[in-house]
């Protein structure tokens, strides 16, 4: 009896997530052979733990402290920044307590418009205005628990 290969086509199984107050989303999950499904990410990070690369420690994967920290993290690198410049800037911020306190978007750009210890030497944060008014917004809404945008709306869903 032979088995048929399996199919680079194949989606593999499909997972529904239902999150409270909006539609089902059908997930394909895929098979961890196809790189870049969800399934394959799983199946490498199994192989890493199990050859012990990879500890199972919590929090192994966190650059801060606490969620606004970790926010802090995400505003001030991605998209348009190398990972070690993002990294820098939020060294920074946080050295100078500036995540630990309610704080203007003039008070963290003054931080981040100033050369940052990368590697062997410094850098320029490539953003500092925008992303100091990015993150005083971010923190004083997660501080008021408000959700309501600069132009008094609530966000769409």
């Amino acid at each position: 009896m032979t088995r048929d290969a399996p199919s680079l086509r194949d989606p593999g199984p499909e997972v529904v997530l239902s999150p409270a107050g909006f539609p089902d989303r059908i997930l394909r999950w895929g098979h961890g052979w196809q790189v870049g499904t969800a399934a394959y990410w799983i199946a490498v990070t199994e192989n890493a733990i199990s050859d012990g690369a990879l500890p199972i420690t919590p929090g192994r994967h966190r650059i801060g402290a606490d969620l606004a920290e970790e926010m802090a993290a995400c505003l001030l690198g991605g998209y348009g920044l190398p990972y070690h410049v993002g990294l820098a800037a939020f060294e920074a911020v946080r050295a100078e307590g500036l995540l630990q306190r309610p704080v203007t978007a003039h008070a963290i750009e003054e931080v981040l418009r100033r050369p940052l210890p990368a590697g062997p030497g410094t850098v320029r944060y490539r953003f500092p205005a925008q992303r100091a008014r990015y993150l005083a917004t971010a923190r004083g809404r997660c501080a008021t628990g408000s959700r309501r945008s600069a132009h008094g709306t609530w966000p769409q869903p």
